[in-house]
Protein backbone atom coordinates (compact mmCIF):
# COMPACT_ATOMS: atom_id res chain seq x y z
CA UNK A 1 0.00 0.00 0.00
CA UNK A 2 2.63 2.24 0.98
CA UNK A 3 4.59 1.60 -2.02
CA UNK A 4 1.21 2.30 -4.28
CA UNK A 5 1.20 6.16 -2.39
CA UNK A 6 4.53 6.69 -3.27
CA UNK A 7 4.44 5.14 -6.99
CA UNK A 8 1.37 7.55 -7.59
CA UNK A 9 2.65 10.68 -5.97
CA UNK A 10 3.25 14.02 -7.68
CA UNK A 11 5.58 16.27 -6.46
CA UNK A 12 7.01 19.66 -7.66
CA UNK A 13 7.26 23.09 -7.64
CA UNK A 14 4.07 24.90 -6.32
CA UNK A 15 1.89 26.77 -8.78
CA UNK A 16 -0.24 30.03 -8.25
CA UNK A 17 -3.58 28.14 -8.16
CA UNK A 18 -2.25 25.51 -5.12
CA UNK A 19 -1.73 28.37 -2.64
CA UNK A 20 -5.38 28.08 -0.99
CA UNK A 21 -4.69 24.97 -0.43
CA UNK A 22 -1.04 24.76 0.58
CA UNK A 23 -1.62 27.32 3.11
CA UNK A 24 -5.21 25.50 4.72
CA UNK A 25 -2.91 22.23 4.99
CA UNK A 26 -0.05 24.25 6.40
CA UNK A 27 -2.31 25.84 8.82
CA UNK A 28 -3.97 22.50 9.87
CA UNK A 29 -0.47 21.85 11.44
CA UNK A 30 1.15 24.72 12.51
CA UNK A 31 -0.49 28.55 14.31
CA UNK A 32 -2.56 29.54 11.19
CA UNK A 33 -1.10 32.61 8.98
CA UNK A 34 -3.17 34.53 6.61
CA UNK A 35 -2.42 35.00 2.81
CA UNK A 36 0.20 38.47 3.75
CA UNK A 37 2.08 35.88 5.84
CA UNK A 38 2.15 33.25 3.16
CA UNK A 39 3.43 35.26 0.55
CA UNK A 40 6.76 35.77 2.08
CA UNK A 41 7.83 32.23 1.53
CA UNK A 42 8.29 32.93 -2.44
CA UNK A 43 8.42 29.41 -3.38
CA UNK A 44 6.90 26.19 -2.47
CA UNK A 45 7.68 22.05 -2.86
CA UNK A 46 4.20 20.24 -2.99
CA UNK A 47 2.77 16.45 -3.37
CA UNK A 48 -0.38 15.86 -4.82
CA UNK A 49 -1.98 12.59 -4.68
CA UNK A 50 -5.12 11.85 -7.06
CA UNK A 51 -5.47 15.84 -7.33
CA UNK A 52 -5.41 16.17 -3.94
CA UNK A 53 -2.44 18.28 -2.28
CA UNK A 54 -0.81 16.39 0.07
CA UNK A 55 2.31 18.31 1.03
CA UNK A 56 3.93 21.44 1.25
CA UNK A 57 7.54 23.00 2.30
CA UNK A 58 7.11 27.33 1.83
CA UNK A 59 10.69 28.26 1.22
CA UNK A 60 11.73 31.90 1.99
CA UNK A 61 14.30 33.24 -0.33
CA UNK A 62 17.25 35.64 1.25
CA UNK A 63 20.29 37.36 0.85
CA UNK A 64 22.46 35.40 2.80
CA UNK A 65 25.83 36.47 4.14
CA UNK A 66 28.42 34.00 4.13
CA UNK A 67 31.52 35.95 5.08
CA UNK A 68 32.46 39.68 4.67
CA UNK A 69 30.73 40.79 1.39
CA UNK A 70 30.52 37.50 0.39
CA UNK A 71 26.57 37.13 -0.29
CA UNK A 72 24.08 34.16 -1.86
CA UNK A 73 20.20 33.86 -2.20
CA UNK A 74 20.01 31.22 0.07
CA UNK A 75 15.98 29.68 -0.07
CA UNK A 76 15.18 28.63 3.89
CA UNK A 77 12.48 26.09 4.77
CA UNK A 78 9.76 26.95 7.14
CA UNK A 79 6.62 25.19 7.99
CA UNK A 80 7.28 21.58 6.76
CA UNK A 81 3.43 20.28 6.68
CA UNK A 82 2.45 16.81 4.95
CA UNK A 83 -1.69 15.36 5.63
CA UNK A 84 -1.66 13.28 8.76
CA UNK A 85 -3.42 10.45 7.02
CA UNK A 86 0.13 10.18 4.88
CA UNK A 87 2.53 10.73 7.44
CA UNK A 88 5.38 7.79 7.31
CA UNK A 89 5.63 7.84 4.02
CA UNK A 90 8.74 9.95 3.39
CA UNK A 91 6.55 12.60 1.06
CA UNK A 92 8.90 15.43 3.05
CA UNK A 93 11.93 13.75 1.61
CA UNK A 94 10.61 13.19 -1.48
CA UNK A 95 9.48 17.20 -1.72
CA UNK A 96 12.88 17.98 -0.56
CA UNK A 97 14.83 16.08 -3.41
CA UNK A 98 11.99 17.85 -5.81
CA UNK A 99 13.56 21.24 -4.06
CA UNK A 100 16.63 20.77 -4.80
CA UNK A 101 15.70 20.41 -8.90
CA UNK A 102 13.77 23.26 -8.92
CA UNK A 103 15.56 25.97 -6.39
CA UNK A 104 19.02 26.79 -8.33
CA UNK A 105 16.67 28.81 -10.26
CA UNK A 106 16.06 31.41 -7.69
CA UNK A 107 18.95 30.14 -5.35
CA UNK A 108 22.24 28.96 -4.70
CA UNK A 109 21.28 26.96 -1.35
CA UNK A 110 18.87 25.59 0.49
CA UNK A 111 18.90 26.37 4.25
CA UNK A 112 16.44 25.74 7.60
CA UNK A 113 16.89 25.96 11.35
CA UNK A 114 15.74 22.58 12.12
CA UNK A 115 15.77 22.24 15.92
CA UNK A 116 17.39 20.01 18.90
CA UNK A 117 20.09 17.90 17.63
CA UNK A 118 20.10 15.13 20.23
CA UNK A 119 16.39 13.80 19.77
CA UNK A 120 14.69 16.70 17.23
CA UNK A 121 12.95 15.06 14.46
CA UNK A 122 13.37 17.79 12.36
CA UNK A 123 17.03 17.62 12.88
CA UNK A 124 16.93 13.98 12.02
CA UNK A 125 14.72 14.50 8.82
CA UNK A 126 16.81 17.50 7.18
CA UNK A 127 19.88 15.39 8.03
CA UNK A 128 18.07 12.49 5.80
CA UNK A 129 17.55 14.96 2.67
CA UNK A 130 20.99 16.45 2.64
CA UNK A 131 21.51 19.41 4.55
CA UNK A 132 24.30 19.63 6.37
CA UNK A 133 25.12 21.69 10.11
CA UNK A 134 26.57 25.32 9.39
CA UNK A 135 26.23 26.23 12.90
CA UNK A 136 25.19 25.53 16.32
CA UNK A 137 23.25 28.54 17.96
CA UNK A 138 23.17 28.33 21.60
CA UNK A 139 21.00 30.63 24.65
CA UNK A 140 22.51 32.62 27.10
CA UNK A 141 19.97 33.44 30.17
CA UNK A 142 20.28 35.97 33.05
CA UNK A 143 17.41 35.67 35.98
CA UNK A 144 15.74 38.95 36.46
CA UNK A 145 16.18 39.24 40.27
CA UNK A 146 15.68 43.25 40.52
CA UNK A 147 12.29 44.20 40.07
CA UNK A 148 12.76 48.10 40.64
CA UNK A 149 15.89 48.18 38.52
CA UNK A 150 15.84 51.30 35.87
CA UNK A 151 17.90 52.01 32.94
CA UNK A 152 21.36 53.74 33.36
CA UNK A 153 22.01 57.22 32.36
CA UNK A 154 22.51 57.11 28.34
CA UNK A 155 20.62 54.11 27.97
CA UNK A 156 16.36 54.84 26.34
CA UNK A 157 13.58 51.95 26.05
CA UNK A 158 11.64 52.82 23.27
CA UNK A 159 8.53 51.64 21.76
CA UNK A 160 9.48 49.28 18.91
CA UNK A 161 7.61 51.70 16.54
CA UNK A 162 11.05 53.75 17.01
CA UNK A 163 12.74 51.35 14.78
CA UNK A 164 11.83 53.04 11.77
CA UNK A 165 13.66 56.39 12.43
CA UNK A 166 16.95 54.61 13.45
CA UNK A 167 17.20 52.17 10.88
CA UNK A 168 20.44 54.15 9.55
CA UNK A 169 22.03 54.07 12.36
CA UNK A 170 21.21 49.73 13.25
CA UNK A 171 22.99 49.42 9.98
CA UNK A 172 25.97 51.75 10.13
CA UNK A 173 26.44 49.62 13.89
CA UNK A 174 25.41 46.41 12.88
CA UNK A 175 27.64 46.54 10.08
CA UNK A 176 30.64 47.82 12.27
CA UNK A 177 30.09 45.12 15.31
CA UNK A 178 29.78 42.16 12.96
CA UNK A 179 31.40 43.59 9.59
CA UNK A 180 33.96 39.98 9.95
CA UNK A 181 30.85 37.77 10.34
CA UNK A 182 28.59 35.75 8.59
CA UNK A 183 25.40 33.15 8.57
CA UNK A 184 22.47 36.42 9.07
CA UNK A 185 20.69 37.35 6.38
CA UNK A 186 22.18 40.82 4.95
CA UNK A 187 21.15 43.62 6.59
CA UNK A 188 20.04 46.82 4.62
CA UNK A 189 17.62 49.43 5.06
CA UNK A 190 14.33 48.21 5.65
CA UNK A 191 15.44 44.84 6.95
CA UNK A 192 14.19 45.31 10.57
CA UNK A 193 10.30 46.61 9.62
CA UNK A 194 9.96 43.60 7.47
CA UNK A 195 11.75 41.02 9.81
CA UNK A 196 9.39 42.20 12.35
CA UNK A 197 6.71 41.54 10.28
CA UNK A 198 7.72 37.94 10.10
CA UNK A 199 5.31 35.06 9.79
CA UNK A 200 7.03 33.79 12.76
CA UNK A 201 5.45 36.64 15.36
CA UNK A 202 2.53 35.17 14.04
CA UNK A 203 3.08 31.56 15.19
CA UNK A 204 5.21 32.53 18.01
CA UNK A 205 3.36 35.72 19.50
CA UNK A 206 4.78 38.62 21.92
CA UNK A 207 3.04 40.26 24.00
CA UNK A 208 5.80 43.27 23.46
CA UNK A 209 8.33 44.69 21.25
CA UNK A 210 11.00 47.05 22.52
CA UNK A 211 14.11 48.85 21.67
CA UNK A 212 16.66 49.77 24.19
CA UNK A 213 19.41 52.38 23.03
CA UNK A 214 22.42 53.15 24.44
CA UNK A 215 24.48 56.21 23.68
CA UNK A 216 28.00 57.85 24.15
CA UNK A 217 27.86 61.50 23.37
CA UNK A 218 25.15 61.26 21.34
CA UNK A 219 26.56 58.58 18.88
CA UNK A 220 24.72 55.49 19.64
CA UNK A 221 27.02 53.10 21.10
CA UNK A 222 25.09 49.94 21.19
CA UNK A 223 20.84 48.99 21.14
CA UNK A 224 19.36 45.61 21.49
CA UNK A 225 15.85 44.83 20.00
CA UNK A 226 13.84 42.95 22.44
CA UNK A 227 10.46 40.69 22.70
CA UNK A 228 8.80 39.91 25.99
CA UNK A 229 6.44 36.59 26.41
CA UNK A 230 5.62 34.10 28.75
CA UNK A 231 7.62 36.18 31.39
CA UNK A 232 10.91 36.16 29.43
CA UNK A 233 12.51 39.12 28.07
CA UNK A 234 14.49 37.50 24.53
CA UNK A 235 16.86 39.86 22.87
CA UNK A 236 16.07 39.13 19.47
CA UNK A 237 19.08 41.16 18.03
CA UNK A 238 21.99 43.31 19.59
CA UNK A 239 24.91 45.16 18.63
CA UNK A 240 27.43 47.15 20.52
CA UNK A 241 31.29 48.80 19.37
CA UNK A 242 32.83 47.30 22.30
CA UNK A 243 32.69 45.49 25.51
CA UNK A 244 32.40 48.53 27.09
CA UNK A 245 29.70 50.07 24.91
CA UNK A 246 27.74 46.67 26.29
CA UNK A 247 27.59 47.16 29.78
CA UNK A 248 25.56 49.69 30.38
CA UNK A 249 23.26 48.38 27.10
CA UNK A 250 22.88 44.79 29.73
CA UNK A 251 21.73 47.01 32.45
CA UNK A 252 19.32 48.88 30.29
CA UNK A 253 17.75 45.55 28.50
CA UNK A 254 17.29 44.33 32.46
CA UNK A 255 15.27 47.04 33.76
CA UNK A 256 13.07 46.56 30.61
CA UNK A 257 12.59 43.26 31.35
CA UNK A 258 11.77 44.38 34.78
CA UNK A 259 9.53 46.65 33.63
CA UNK A 260 7.64 43.50 31.56
CA UNK A 261 7.73 41.82 35.21
CA UNK A 262 9.84 38.88 33.48
CA UNK A 263 11.18 36.50 35.47
CA UNK A 264 14.85 35.93 33.13
CA UNK A 265 16.81 37.12 30.26
CA UNK A 266 17.18 35.14 26.66
CA UNK A 267 19.66 35.99 24.14
CA UNK A 268 19.99 33.21 21.32
CA UNK A 269 22.67 33.35 19.33
CA UNK A 270 26.14 34.95 21.49
CA UNK A 271 28.64 32.21 21.52
CA UNK A 272 32.62 31.50 22.34
CA UNK A 273 34.52 34.64 20.69
CA UNK A 274 31.73 36.34 19.40
CA UNK A 275 31.29 40.16 19.89
CA UNK A 276 29.03 40.47 22.67
CA UNK A 277 29.83 37.20 24.57
CA UNK A 278 32.44 38.81 27.24
CA UNK A 279 30.23 41.18 28.14
CA UNK A 280 27.06 39.17 28.32
CA UNK A 281 29.61 36.65 31.15
CA UNK A 282 30.30 40.26 33.04
CA UNK A 283 26.50 40.99 32.92
CA UNK A 284 26.14 37.51 34.86
CA UNK A 285 24.33 35.74 31.65
CA UNK A 286 25.31 31.96 31.66
CA UNK A 287 25.79 29.95 28.37
CA UNK A 288 23.10 27.14 28.19
CA UNK A 289 23.95 23.72 26.45
CA UNK A 290 23.81 24.36 22.33
CA UNK A 291 20.04 23.57 21.54
CA UNK A 292 19.46 24.36 17.76
CA UNK A 293 21.09 24.00 14.26
CA UNK A 294 21.29 25.72 11.12
CA UNK A 295 22.52 23.51 8.34
CA UNK A 296 22.24 23.56 4.91
CA UNK A 297 22.84 22.56 1.03
CA UNK A 298 24.66 23.83 -2.29
CA UNK A 299 21.80 23.29 -4.73
CA UNK A 300 24.19 25.76 -7.01
CA UNK A 301 27.75 24.75 -6.68
CA UNK A 302 29.35 27.05 -9.47
CA UNK A 303 27.34 29.97 -8.29
CA UNK A 304 28.11 29.80 -4.81
CA UNK A 305 32.13 29.91 -5.45
CA UNK A 306 32.06 32.49 -7.99
CA UNK A 307 30.42 34.39 -4.99
CA UNK A 308 33.74 33.96 -3.15
CA UNK A 309 35.78 34.33 -5.95
CA UNK A 310 34.58 37.89 -6.86
CA UNK A 311 35.34 39.32 -3.39
CA UNK A 312 38.80 37.23 -3.60
CA UNK A 313 39.40 38.74 -6.42
CA UNK A 314 39.99 35.23 -8.56
CA UNK A 315 38.54 36.17 -11.80
CA UNK A 316 37.24 32.59 -11.99
CA UNK A 317 40.73 31.54 -12.73
CA UNK A 318 41.20 29.40 -9.31
CA UNK A 319 39.45 26.28 -10.89
CA UNK A 320 39.30 22.71 -9.68
CA UNK A 321 37.52 19.35 -9.42
CA UNK A 322 35.70 17.90 -6.27
CA UNK A 323 34.93 14.24 -6.21
CA UNK A 324 32.20 12.91 -3.44
CA UNK A 325 30.86 9.65 -3.56
CA UNK A 326 27.79 11.08 -4.80
CA UNK A 327 28.92 13.82 -7.41
CA UNK A 328 31.94 15.17 -9.51
CA UNK A 329 31.71 18.65 -9.72
CA UNK A 330 34.24 21.30 -11.55
CA UNK A 331 34.45 25.00 -10.33
CA UNK A 332 35.89 27.86 -11.59
CA UNK A 333 36.58 28.01 -15.43
CA UNK A 334 39.46 26.30 -17.24
CA UNK A 335 40.94 22.90 -17.18
CA UNK A 336 41.55 22.23 -13.55
CA UNK A 337 45.17 21.42 -11.98
CA UNK A 338 43.89 21.09 -8.33
CA UNK A 339 41.93 17.57 -8.13
CA UNK A 340 40.62 16.85 -4.81
CA UNK A 341 38.38 14.12 -3.50
CA UNK A 342 36.09 14.41 0.48
CA UNK A 343 32.65 13.80 1.70
CA UNK A 344 29.89 14.96 0.65
CA UNK A 345 29.34 17.05 3.59
CA UNK A 346 32.61 18.25 3.42
CA UNK A 347 31.90 20.15 -0.10
CA UNK A 348 28.78 21.95 0.93
CA UNK A 349 30.60 23.39 4.24
CA UNK A 350 33.94 24.47 2.33
CA UNK A 351 31.60 26.13 -0.39
CA UNK A 352 29.90 27.85 2.51
CA UNK A 353 32.64 29.04 4.14
CA UNK A 354 32.14 26.69 6.78
CA UNK A 355 35.47 24.46 5.94
CA UNK A 356 39.26 25.14 5.73
CA UNK A 357 40.55 23.69 3.35
CA UNK A 358 44.22 23.64 4.33
CA UNK A 359 43.68 21.77 8.02
CA UNK A 360 41.35 19.56 6.16
CA UNK A 361 44.34 18.68 3.44
CA UNK A 362 46.43 18.05 6.30
CA UNK A 363 44.29 16.45 8.60
CA UNK A 364 43.44 13.96 5.32
CA UNK A 365 40.01 14.30 5.82
CA UNK A 366 40.36 15.76 2.27
CA UNK A 367 42.14 14.20 0.04
CA UNK A 368 44.45 15.34 -3.73
CA UNK A 369 44.34 13.48 -6.11
CA UNK A 370 46.59 15.93 -8.31
CA UNK A 371 47.83 19.26 -7.44
CA UNK A 372 50.40 21.21 -5.55
CA UNK A 373 50.30 23.24 -2.17
CA UNK A 374 50.31 26.57 -4.49
CA UNK A 375 47.24 25.84 -5.85
CA UNK A 376 45.41 24.25 -2.69
CA UNK A 377 46.46 27.34 -0.83
CA UNK A 378 45.14 29.99 -3.73
CA UNK A 379 41.72 27.81 -3.54
CA UNK A 380 41.93 27.77 0.43
CA UNK A 381 42.30 31.33 0.38
CA UNK A 382 39.14 32.14 -1.78
CA UNK A 383 37.21 29.89 0.43
CA UNK A 384 38.94 30.83 3.80
CA UNK A 385 36.21 30.11 6.29
CA UNK A 386 34.11 32.96 7.98
CA UNK A 387 32.79 32.53 11.75
CA UNK A 388 29.06 32.56 11.58
CA UNK A 389 26.73 34.12 14.35
CA UNK A 390 22.85 33.82 14.76
CA UNK A 391 20.51 36.45 15.51
CA UNK A 392 17.18 35.20 16.76
CA UNK A 393 15.67 38.09 14.67
CA UNK A 394 16.39 36.55 11.92
CA UNK A 395 14.44 32.73 12.57
CA UNK A 396 11.65 31.59 10.42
Amino acid sequence: MDGDVTAQLEVGEHRPDDDEAALALRNQVFPPIDREHWVQSQTAAVARLDGRLVGVIPFAIRSFALAPGVEIRAAFANSVAVAEDLRGLRIGTKMMDAARQFLPARAEAMCVYTGNEAAGPQYRFYRRSGHHDLLYPRRMTLPVLDQGKVPPTGVELLSIDAVSTVEADLLELFSACYEEWGGFPARELGYWRRALASQIFIEIPYEAFDLILARDAGRLSAYAIAGTRDKETVVLEAAARDTAAAAPLWEGVTALAASRNSHSIAIPGPDFDTPLHDSLLRAGFTAQPRNDVLSGHVVAPESVYAASLRVAGGGGQLAFEVWTPEQTVRLGSGEPSLRLEMKEEDLHRLLLRRLDLDSAIREQRITVRTGDWDSIRRVASALTPAPWIYHHLDYI
